[in-house]
């Protein structure tokens, strides 16, 4: 419950005594001096009965006298206030000035070469042979005709995110215009904010002897040197070599390593969770699954579909492997 826009505190006090007479409190004076102190709509009474302690009754009583005082100023104001005149602002007339007639255009001469006024470029012809006449807008997909230009300036700009620099030209238009200052191509790849790339090609990867290469950093070569072994890539190279001869795997050099199959999420049980399963048991069982999957072998239209990076080149499964079902 909250005390309502307009309610007074008293009444606001009736309302809450009714509920709480419903639920058989202990202390329903304190109960409902709490809820009243946490939805009351005074700040000020509220902060003033916290910091006084009031007890319900003088809560109660503040209030009252506040909420009257409140009215008769109210009351007070509104007689003492003169009458205010209601005044309709005039806006002055607009006049319009009368438009400049334009003066006639020179004629121009349509053979004479050099740099478009419109575009900026060079072009041989008439405007209408300007390569930006009739062209439709990216922006707004309106064909929009060439706005006539007046000058051209260079100046040297400088990239905040890369910090290069380089010296571009600026076309200066006539009038304004919607379009926003845009760089160009050659621009943005010399100041380093857009890369541009011809071919496509697949990322060769590094081999084991590559990645293991030995590091500068006086921890990580402690770790390799004790650990030579692991980070030498000797003990997979191993492994490799022992399945390889099993016929689990086989090398293959036209395949892309699989990115169908998606590495499953297992949530690791726990110690506590392995010993409520086995609460209660006394009788155990050994039952030996290493490498079970092993022992199913795969079609040989659906090998491709296990390929991965070895040690030193591309493999895939002759059999099943682990995470695949």
């Amino acid at each position: 419950m909250y005390q309502k826009k307009g309610e007074s505190v008293v009444q606001y006090h009736v309302r809450l005594r009714l509920q709480v007479a419903k639920c058989g409190f202990t202390d329903p004076d304190n109960v409902i001096r709490s809820k009243i102190l946490q939805t009351m709509r005074d700040k000020k009474l509220r902060r003033e009965a916290m910091v006084k302690r009031y007890t319900l009754q003088l809560l109660l009583e503040h209030a009252a006298n506040k909420e009257d005082i409140d009215r008769q100023v109210q009351v007070m104001e509104q007689k003492l206030a003169p009458d205010q005149e209601r005044v309709n602002r005039i806006h002055p007339r607009r006049t319009q000035k009368p438009k400049d007639k334009r003066k006639p255009r020179p004629p121009r001469d349509d053979k004479k070469e050099g740099a478009c006024q419109f575009y900026g470029i060079d072009h041989k012809g008439p405007r209408s042979t300007c390569p930006a006449s009739g062209k439709t807008c990216g922006l707004c997909s309106k064909k929009r005709e060439p706005v006539p230009l007046v000058g051209r300036f260079d100046a040297e700009i400088e990239s905040i995110s890369t910090g290069s620099r380089t010296i571009a030209t600026f076309p200066v238009a006539k009038g304004t215009t919607k379009s926003r200052p845009l760089l160009s191509v050659d621009t943005r790849v010399e100041l380093g904010l857009l890369h541009l790339t011809n071919a496509t090609h697949e990322k060769k990867r590094e081999t084991a002897s590559q990645v293991c290469a030995p590091s500068t950093d006086p921890v990580v070569s402690k770790l390799t040197s004790e650990y030579h072994e692991v980070f030498s890539a000797q003990k997979a190279a191993k492994e490799e070599q022992r399945v390889k001869e099993l016929g689990i795997i086989e090398a293959v050099t036209d395949r892309v390593p699989n990115t169908a199959i998606l590495r499953p999420v297992t949530e690791a049980l726990t110690v506590e969770d392995i010993k409520l399963w086995l609460e209660g048991a006394t009788v155990f069982s050994v039952l030996d699954m290493n490498e079970g999957y092993h022992q199913l072998e795969l079609d040989e239209d659906s090998r491709h579909l296990t390929t991965v990076y070895g040690t030193d080149c591309k493999m895939r499964y002759t059999r099943l492997n682990y995470g695949t079902i």
